[in-house]
């Protein structure tokens, strides 16, 4: 069984070491082979740095003495087409992951990179602004080596994007990358292929200004599959993989010990699959998928690991609620690649960064092509509703220590009433303009405020008969709490047929009656729903105690529970 490549972002020590490699040479045989000059936006952890070395050991070809030009790539599909390996050039990689805390520290940065490459390379450069280096050591690269220069640059929006929090910063970052990249204008005919990856279009423009028509992958539907994993990959690669984790994961009791492995791979998919940049192929987060076999343990890994949740945090300050929807208005391709500094739209940066995608691609007809998106995976969902319970706390007012106190007591002395009165005071103390007449928009709500206080909690677990929109939560001791709501609205008299004799006082009695029926109605309903399809039946095993729980919701996040 090969190695799990986690963290591994080199080629040439994967192929060698005995690593798996998805392949996608032939991705990038129709890049070398059709163009020259290429840009895509993926989301950090996505494989874009592996893809970028990928191309490096293409042009840099197999030097090794005895062995056959095609050398790593003989067993891959550009290894068996029509590609000449024979014709090799020279490459210059770039990361620009730099010291960007202040413009004086990313210029330094800026001219060290380059410096060290041109050691790297044997060669000394002289000039006294990073662009200026950078174009010599093209021009030195070429005369030493008669042959056009390949140019890759990885994450080249970095100095800017790390830091949208401090505006000024990033545009003074940003004309430092727009200066640099522009001297790259001088060198185009020296230039035999270059590609650049990056989280978002910062300084895009700038770029542009110095390459020629870049052609611009990110939703160019023949390379939605570029990074990441594919379910048809996810099979081919990992299937040992996955036989492997299956049984330790049943070892811990960590999966049901009926599970199948196509029961596994539903769960894969709920978690970490889901994104797409052409509504049509789907890939698994590659991060989360590597530190999934490699824990053998669902768990938020792509989350955990990413730079910054400052765009989430801001966006569901403005409306919680949103962040947590399961669709979102149609977007233009020219507004969903915009991101201009100290102008961030939450939505598209919310994409470009990887916390929403796509979900179709309309055509439109005058206004050009449109994309409807959505919420990725399971993953990205809880991070939504991590991002969402702060800023419900912030807006009610309340300390969270407090409130799981409140909580765990309730639900463990099985205090119906006292359940009522916190999900009263969660729904009633926000704002109208977060109430949606929905049965989803209460769910979430309640999920969100267990996830965050209580030790774990399960979503949409399946239980003997169907599935449930329900939410367990469990506790150190062995017990589950199981959670079933319903939302129904009543029909409340306006007045018009109010009898002269009703005071004020009795109408509103007998509407505040009409609604308290309504509520115990369905608060019943909820408890039924979760006895007729068990959906108590996952965590029967090895559970001390289930709490079943009914929540009757209505207009205005109005609320009742019952235990049974």
């Amino acid at each position: 069984m090969k190695k799990n490549p986690l963290s591994v972002e080199s080629f040439q020590e994967i192929m060698a070491g005995n690593y798996v490699y998805a392949d996608k040479t032939q991705f990038i045989y129709n890049m070398v082979t059709t163009g020259k000059q290429y840009f895509l936006s993926r989301p950090r952890r996505f494989g874009k740095s592996l893809l970028l070395n990928t191309i490096a050991a293409l042009f840099k070809g197999h030097h090794d003495t005895g062995a056959p030009p095609e050398g790593y790539f003989a067993e891959l599909w550009i290894g068996k087409s029509d590609y000449d390996f024979t014709q090799t050039y020279p490459v210059i990689e770039l990361s620009m992951d730099l010291d960007s805390e202040s413009p004086e520290l990313l210029r330094e940065d800026l001219k060290e990179m380059v410096r060290r490459t041109a050691d790297s390379l044997e060669l000394t450069i002289t000039g006294n602004s990073p662009g200026g280096l950078l174009s010599d050591l093209i021009l030195k690269l070429n005369r030493e080596s008669g042959k056009q220069v390949v140019l890759l640059v990885d994450e080249f929006d970095s100095p800017v994007s790390d830091h949208v929090d401090d505006i000024e910063l990033a545009k003074k970052n940003r004309n430092i990358l727009k200066y640099f990249y522009s001297k790259l204008k001088s060198s185009q005919s020296l230039l035999r292929f270059v590609f650049v990856t990056g989280v978002t279009h910062f300084a895009f423009m700038g770029l542009s200004s110095g390459l020629n028509q870049l052609i611009d992958l990110t939703l160019n539907a023949n390379y939605s599959g570029i990074c990441g994993f594919t379910p048809e990959e996810l099979d081919i690669y990992f299937k040992e993989h996955l036989a492997v984790t299956i049984e330790i994961m049943k070892k811990n009791r960590d999966i049901s010990q009926k599970a199948t492995m196509s029961d596994l791979l539903d769960e894969i998919r709920k978690w970490y699959d889901g994104y797409s940049w052409d509504g049509e192929v789907r890939v698994l987060n590659p991060c989360s998928i590597l530190n999934f076999i490699n824990e053998s343990l669902f768990s938020n890994y792509w989350i955990g690991a990413y730079p910054s949740m400052t765009f989430l945090s801001k966006y569901s300050s403005r409306n919680p609620l949103s962040i947590i929807q399961e669709e979102f208005i149609p977007i233009s391709d020219i507004e969903l690649n915009t991101a201009e500094v100290g102008k961030l739209k939450p939505v598209p940066t919310l994409f470009q960064t990887g916390f929403l995608t796509v979900k179709e691609r309309i055509r439109a007809s005058s206004s050009g092509k449109a994309y409807s998106l959505k919420i990725p995976n399971w993953e990205i969902q809880c991070c939504n509703y991590d991002a969402l319970l702060g800023t419900l706390f912030q807006l009610l007012d309340w300390d969270s220590n407090t409130a799981l106190l409140r909580l765990k007591g309730a639900i463990l002395e099985r205090d119906a009433q006292k359940l009522t009165e916190i999900f009263n005071s969660l729904f009633g103390g926000l704002p109208s303009e977060h109430h949606q007449e929905n049965e989803s928009c209460y769910h979430k709500m309640v999920y969100s405020y267990c996830r965050a206080l209580t030790d774990m909690s399960l979503p949409e677990r399946k239980g003997a008969i169907g599935n449930s929109d329900l939410i367990a939560v469990y506790f150190n001791e062995n017990v589950y709490a199981i959670f079933e709501l319903k939302f129904g609205l009543a029909k409340i008299d306006t007045g018009a047929a109010r009898s002269r004799r009703d005071s004020v006082e009795s109408e509103k009695t007998k509407t505040e009656d009409k609604i308290n029926r309504l509520l115990e109605q369905l608060a019943k309903e909820a408890l039924k729903a979760i006895e007729n399809k068990e959906y108590w039946t996952p965590f029967h095993t090895g559970a001390n105690k289930i709490i079943k729980i009914g929540v009757g919701v209505t207009r205005r996040g109005k609320c009742l529970v019952l235990i049974g």
